[in-house]
């Protein structure tokens, strides 16, 4: 008991080595709390979103009142069953504060991309995931028999179809289900974004049981300041952002126009309006000079520019 006291009063000045912390961990008091932990469905609160700070405060308000003596005077035996008492209680918080903060490293999988950088991974199931910088993506152990993901960021999903577990994705409040195909889900603090690029997906937005079903080419902008779901058909090759390249296949100049005036910040015009059906089909590279791209488009139709001190014309 002496030994547990020193570890405790060691944990509360941040001086626990690592030997030390599995030791802590490995005693009674802990192997009980969690076990009656994981029979309650840990990740219940994670997906309910329910405040870890409330879970946290009822804790210890279990542990310290129901655990404290009377107030009386302390004799010697008194004095070691409120060490006894005080030491459990606190060794039961503070393996409730390791699970509330490790929960997800204890029963999930996690990856996170570097702030510089995106990753590949491949989920036990198959399903083939880009994850951008600075992305979180999280799934359980046992992801073929549960085949939930948690995102905080931006990912790709190839995902393979199997008929008897369906693909969620859960993010920003809201949910995506998934039966096999190829979308993106971009999720931030007040926007988040699903575009659809092959398959069907079924977008749930927070607090309503009524999904909305995407067809390829389909993008969703959920505003989760207002509540508003925004709908609208796009290009998905503009919005791929896996490689270092747009692929165009017999997109209309009208439509290159404005993509080009988008992505560079400019405002490029088309003169003879007979143009803009016209389809061009080429390679664009990300972050390539807007004048390099205009030779491109200018060569396929036999156009020439000229600029402006507001415009680029196109004639």
């Amino acid at each position: 008991m002496d030994n547990i006291a020193v570890l405790i009063k060691k944990m509360l000045v941040r001086e626990l080595n690592s030997s030390e912390k599995i030791h802590l961990s490995e005693q009674q008091p802990m192997k009980e709390l969690l076990s009656r932990q994981w029979e309650e469905k840990t990740d219940k609160h994670i997906l309910d979103k329910v405040d870890s700070n409330v879970i946290w405060k009822n804790i210890t308000t279990v542990c310290w009142e129901k655990n404290a003596p009377a107030i009386t005077k302390p004799t010697n035996k008194t004095r070691l069953i409120r060490l006894g008492t005080a030491t459990a209680a606190a060794v039961a918080i503070l393996l409730v504060g390791l699970w509330l903060a490790n929960v997800m490293t204890d029963s999930y999988m996690t990856v996170t991309a570097p702030l510089d950088s995106k990753m590949a991974l491949v989920l036990p199931d198959s399903s083939t995931v880009w994850v951008n910088a600075g992305t979180t993506l999280r799934y359980k152990k046992d992801f073929r028999e549960d085949r939930r993901v948690l995102l905080d960021g931006e990912a790709f999903f190839d995902v393979v179809k199997m008929p008897s577990s369906p693909f969620r994705v859960y993010f920003n409040g809201s949910c995506v289900e998934v039966k096999g195909t190829v979308f993106t889900i971009k999720s931030e603090q007040k926007k988040a974004e699903v575009i659809l690029f092959s398959g069907k997906v079924a977008f749930t937005p927070p607090e309503s049981e009524t999904a909305v079903e995407m067809k390829p080419s389909d993008r969703i902008v959920y505003d989760a300041v207002n509540k508003n779901v925004m709908l609208a058909r796009v290009d998905a090759v503009e919005y791929d952002w896996r490689t270092s390249e747009y692929r165009f296949v017999d997109k209309p100049l009208g439509e290159l126009i404005n993509f080009l005036n988008r992505t560079y910040k400019i405002d490029i015009v088309l003169k003879n309006a007979d143009y803009e059906k016209s389809k061009f089909s080429g390679v664009i590279r990300k972050g390539e000079p807007l004048e390099d791209i205009l030779d491109k488009v200018c060569f396929t139709f036999d156009l020439k520019n000229k600029k402006s001190d507001k415009y680029i014309i196109l004639y």
